[in-house]
């Protein structure tokens, strides 16, 4: 399946994959889906499972089941709904998001998914410098 994302005159192009390529080299690339990526244990102190941690960007999947507990963090992120549905709930107000919403999150905004559906999970990417004033990064 092909997704395309087109953020004002940059477009990105992805195509799903659900088999996991790693390579020692962090001079080689790499694929991950969703379900490699479900498989991955997750650290206990971290409410998603950390998958890349590169030149001061992070990405992570998080897959909350019933509650979302997340508290503001301290740096901007993104979060692409990687499977299922939910609603997105922020100073924004509450939006359903599905499978290929791009959401921005600014460092610092309370924010949660509510009305988590049974297969949603979203990629998270964590960047930029920490704020000053936000709470903890998860």
């Amino acid at each position: 399946m092909a997704v395309e994302l087109k953020l004002d005159r940059y477009v990105l192009k992805a195509r799903k994959v659900d088999r996991f390529v790693y390579a020692q080299s962090s001079r080689m690339s790499w694929i991950i889906g969703p379900t490699d990526a479900a498989a991955k244990p997750r650290p206990p102190d971290n409410l998603a499972t950390p998958i890349v941690d590169r030149h001061g960007v992070e990405v992570e999947y998080y897959a909350p089941r019933g509650v979302d507990p997340q508290t503001p963090h301290d740096r901007d992120e993104l979060y692409v709904v990687a499977t299922g549905a939910a609603s997105f709930a922020s100073g924004g107000g509450k939006r359903k998001v599905t499978a290929g919403d791009l959401i921005f999150v600014p460092a610092g905004e309370v924010h949660r998914f509510e009305d988590i559906g049974e297969s949603f999970a979203a990629w998270v990417v964590f960047f930029g410098p920490p704020s000053e004033g936000a709470s903890g990064r998860r």
